[in-house]
Formats: C-alpha cells, sequence, structure tokens
C-alpha cells in the first residue's frame, strides 16, 4: 500500500471494528506512474525483477508490485534471514539463538510471549526495506 502522505511507509497489522465501514472508492493515485522506479532497483534479492503473478492466474487485475513482478516468496526468505542476523547478534549460545528465534516469530505472529521471570526481552529485527525506504512518495 501506498498513501500520498506517507508512501509505503505504513504497516497494517490488524483493523478491528464493531461498525460497518463504508468504502470511499478506489482513488485516482498512482504514484508508481512516469517513477524511475528506485525500489526496483534497489532491492538486494531482485525480488521486482521476474513477472511472478498474472491477472488471469488470480483473477484480478490488482497485482503485487503493480504489474505481477514481486517475488514475496524471496523476499520472504530474506526476512527470515534478517531474523536469524537478529537471534544472532542478540546470543552467542545456539540454544539461546534458537529461543530468541521462537519468540521473534511469535510476537510477529501477535502471540506476545515474554521470558520467566524479571528479564526484559527487547529485540531488533532489522528488516532489509530498501525498496520501501527508497521510494520517493510520501518523503515531503
Amino acid at each position: 500500500m501506498i498513501t500520498p502522505e506517507y508512501g509505503p511507509r505504513i504497516r497494517f497489522r490488524a483493523l478491528l471494528l464493531n461498525r460497518d465501514a463504508k468504502s470511499t472508492g478506489p482513488r485516482d493515485f498512482n504514484p508508481c506512474e512516469n517513477c524511475s522506479q528506485p525500489c526496483r532497483k534497489a532491492c538486494p534479492i531482485k525480488a521486482f525483477k521476474n513477472t511472478i503473478y498474472s491477472a488471469k492466474a488470480l483473477g484480478q487485475s490488482i497485482l503485487p508490485g503493480i504489474n505481477g513482478t514481486y517475488d514475496r516468496v524471496s523476499c520472504n526468505i530474506k526476512m527470515e534471514k534478517d531474523i536469524d542476523e537478529a537471534a544472532t547478534m542478540i546470543s552467542a549460545n545456539e540454544k539461546q539463538q534458537q529461543e530468541v528465534r521462537q519468540l521473534i516469530n511469535e510476537f510477529e505472529k501477535s502471540h506476545i510471549k515474554t521470558p520467566n521471570g524479571d528479564q526484559n526481552f527487547n529485540y531488533c529485527v532489522r528488516y532489509c526495506r530498501k525498496c520501501e525506504l527508497s521510494c520517493p512518495v510520501g518523503m515531503a
């Protein structure tokens, strides 16, 4: 999702409403039109290189990467490596790294688990985000 105000720098986790929400309909906003595509150039794993999805196969015209050229699987593999890197930085002990990975994965799945005892558990996964951060939309 890209907004005029914030570009791609918005994260949806969940939206819960106890009432009906009316759609405002599509906006006449195409941020990628006439763009030099710095996001595609910034990707270290070339997740935008090949056409992965087609409108016919998905049964819709709204495709990942605007035209079906976003390889979500490769991007997810990169994010898993980012989690491994964070776990390695937190602990040199393999058993503790596994525990950290599990905690991170549980947190990412919105099931926050805190360790036993009075310890404060903090972590920082530095996900790549190069595509997102290179997008000029919403930077003003």
